[in-house]
């Protein structure tokens, strides 16, 4: 097989593999918010968040495997890695746009309201230097942020987070 049928190959599986990616992070994301009512639920969140990587490697592991004859190159292991993750972040930011436009109805904003609100927290953050106004400005912030400016923030962390974690994952599993 050929450099380019490999590397659309390659792509092709990124593709199909960050959409299921995207599911399962759009499912973080909804147990995230689950989180702030029923706590067992940041499990799930943290479970999802700490085993990206290892899904990424396991399926690049599968990945290489379909090209015994040929090497597996570190540039073929991290455009899969990246572009899976790519891919599973473009999904989660449409989710993520939708759920602000439409259906937060200032729910999240009322969870930190309730947060900063505890007299326990007010401890820890006046011990750290800020003040109740400095909150209150702090929650002021947020609500001016429009749904779409959340979701491009969150969608850049996420790109950057999937190049910092393809490398590991790409080095882990080359091949010559």
């Amino acid at each position: 097989m050929d450099e380019t049928k490999q590397l659309n190959q390659v792509k092709d599986f990124a593709r199909t593999d960050g959409g299921i990616l995207g599911i399962l992070w759009v499912i973080g994301f909804a147990s995230l918010l689950a989180n702030f009512r029923y706590p067992l639920f940041g499990f799930l969140f943290f479970s999802i968040i700490i085993g990206t990587p290892f899904m990424i490697g396991f399926r690049l592991s599968y990945l290489r495997k379909k090209y015994l004859e040929t090497p597996f190159s570190f540039f073929r292991g991290f455009t899969y890695a990246f572009l899976t993750a790519f891919y599973a972040a473009l999904i989660l930011a449409m989710a993520q746009w939708i759920y602000f436009s439409w259906l937060d109805n200032g729910f999240m904003l009322e969870q930190y309201r309730q947060i900063f609100d505890n007299p326990e927290y007010k401890e820890v953050m006046e011990a750290a230097g800020m003040t109740a106004r400095e909150l209150k400005d702090a929650v002021r912030q947020l609500e001016s942020i429009r749904a779409i400016d959340i979701s491009l923030q969150i969608l850049y962390s996420n790109i950057i987070m999937s190049l910092l974690i393809s490398m590991p994952i790409a080095l882990l599993n080359r091949r010559s």
